[in-house]
């Protein structure tokens, strides 16, 4: 097997307090190949040993055993392994709430690379909290790092449908809710608007209110208006309008795309459709009507 060799890593886990921890266990992944060994159960001492290793750079997850819960949180090393192995290797796992806390506390500071090891940790030793995943994913987008992101946002999403479809937890739809919008962030900003149809096809008419709305507006005026993707603007708006069809915005956006595509018909209707779902007259509702004097001579013109 690629990972495999003749080096050894020995070591010993204790907690802040000194005490060891009985029957540790650790997953060592070589960091060339990303495989490695099965997991390895410590003993009940503290001590470790993974044999059979490549020399080179590994990455070490070590957690206390889960059952029963130890209350330990888990933590990452990276050792670059020598032809001799390494023999002493000390380890020190934090308790979880004191992990907990540090990485909700660098996460509300947007200390995002301080608050991920912490989370990530937690996960380890917690794997059933996927919830953390959330948390996990926003240390990632507050670094625009979206890929990374989604593949914590989907964790949690598979994760809750699988607890749910199993009766193991009921379903939080706006937790869900929250992380799909999450994820539709993210999508939009590495440009995969076919993942963004996924998240925003997965929430439902009841659901799909302000804060969804929102987002996606922002997708469009932030991103697809400005790279001029009008089509894409246009299908996702009009996702919006299809489960949201009382808010007045996305009618406005849409009406100025089809502008933009020299779709006048289609344009006419939602810009109309905006001024008379609007309340006050707002800097928009003046501009739409603008927009459709302007469509109205226009299309007199060719009469």
């Amino acid at each position: 097997q690629e990972y495999k060799g003749r080096a050894k890593v020995k070591g010993k886990v204790k907690n802040a307090q000194g005490e060891n921890i009985k029957d540790p266990m650790v997953k060592a992944v070589f960091l060339e190949t990303g495989t490695g060994p099965e997991t390895k159960k410590g003993k009940g001492n503290g001590n470790f040993e993974i044999k059979d290793l490549k020399p080179g750079m590994w990455k070490l997850t070590i957690v206390a055993p889960t059952s029963p819960p130890a209350g330990y949180g888990g933590v990452f090393v990276e050792v670059e392994v020598m032809q001799n192995g390494m023999r002493d290797l000390q380890v020190t796992l934090p308790a979880l709430q004191e992990q907990l806390t540090e990485g909700q506390t660098q996460l509300q500071a947007k200390n995002f690379s301080a608050a991920r090891p912490a989370l990530l940790g937690l996960l380890a030793a917690i794997p059933t909290q996927v919830s953390l995943n959330q948390l996990i994913a926003l240390t990632y987008q507050g670094e625009g790092m979206h890929e990374e992101a989604l593949t914590h946002i989907d964790a949690y999403l598979d994760a809750v449908t699988a607890e749910a479809a199993s009766g193991a937890a009921l379903p939080n739809p706006r937790n869900e809710m929250q992380a799909r919008l999450n994820g539709v962030d993210s999508a939009a900003e590495i440009g995969d608007y076919e993942r963004v149809h996924r998240y925003l096809n997965a929430i439902s008419p009841r659901l799909f209110g302000r804060p969804v709305v929102t987002t996606v507006v922002a997708v469009v005026v932030n991103t697809l208006m400005p790279a001029e993707n009008f089509d894409e603007a246009i299908a996702l708006l009009s996702v919006a309008i299809e489960k949201a069809p009382d808010s007045a915005a996305p009618y406005f956006r849409r009406g100025m795309a089809y502008v933009q595509v020299e779709q006048d018909d289609a344009a006419v209707a939602d810009l109309e459709k905006f001024v008379d779902m609007s309340v006050i007259e707002n800097a928009q509702v003046v501009q739409a009507k603008e927009v459709l004097e302007g469509l109205a001579q226009a299309a007199g013109a060719q009469q």
